[in-house]
């Protein structure tokens, strides 16, 4: 849907019978000035940087794609991109939408209806300030397991790194139960002051 609105935004605004080869500078400086000011593109109205960067990207592929490919007598389509290394322009101060504490403790109050996965993201999003994507991105393990030789329930406790006290053993994921040592009310004992969720 992008790309074919992109393709003929950009059509209109270069013309259909221009040559690629002859792109400049001006064109592309020109183009972002249009945009942005709205004076082309679908909507007819002002756009962010965002949303330019990613029309100048598509036109850059397609610019790209011209460079590698030939026609069917087996000449190049384009000989260069002439519009290689100029640059896009990108948002200054993205806005990061942030949730009231209300928010968060609602959405925290269903999250495990969701399914445990989105519970911890959720906490640890809130907790790290790290957004949910780069939170998904995690991978690689974060904890040892270790099975109890009598075949009972596998036993978690986080990688001492420091020269501070551990934290105490979680519920085991198989069991459900709580190791030796955790504590009964909310709270981690080397963190006293913030509750477990």
């Amino acid at each position: 849907m992008h790309d074919r609105a992109a393709t003929a935004m950009f059509l209109e605004f270069l013309g259909r019978n221009r040559d690629p080869a002859t792109l400049s500078q001006r064109d592309w400086d020109r183009f972002i000035g249009e945009r942005r000011a709205g004076r082309i593109g679908p909507s007819g109205k002002p756009v962010s940087n965002q949303t330019i960067h990613g029309d100048l990207t598509f036109l850059m592929a397609v610019l790209n794609w011209a460079a590698r490919s030939r026609d069917e007598h087996g000449r190049q389509l384009l000989d260069r991109n002439p519009l290689k290394g100029l640059r896009k322009p990108v948002e200054k101060n993205p806005v990061r939408v942030v949730i009231t504490d209300k928010e968060y403790r609602a959405l925290l109050k269903v999250s495990r209806r969701v399914g445990w996965r989105f519970h911890v993201a959720l906490v640890l999003a809130h907790e790290t300030g790290h957004r949910i994507g780069a939170i998904r991105k995690l991978s690689g393990p974060i904890s040892t397991s270790t099975a109890k030789p009598s075949g009972g329930a596998a036993s978690t406790r986080r990688r001492d790194t420091s020269t501070g006290p551990r934290c105490p053993p979680r519920r085991s994921p198989c069991s459900g139960r709580r190791g030796a040592g955790a504590p009964e009310s909310g709270t981690h004992r080397c963190c006293p002051r913030r509750s477990i969720p």
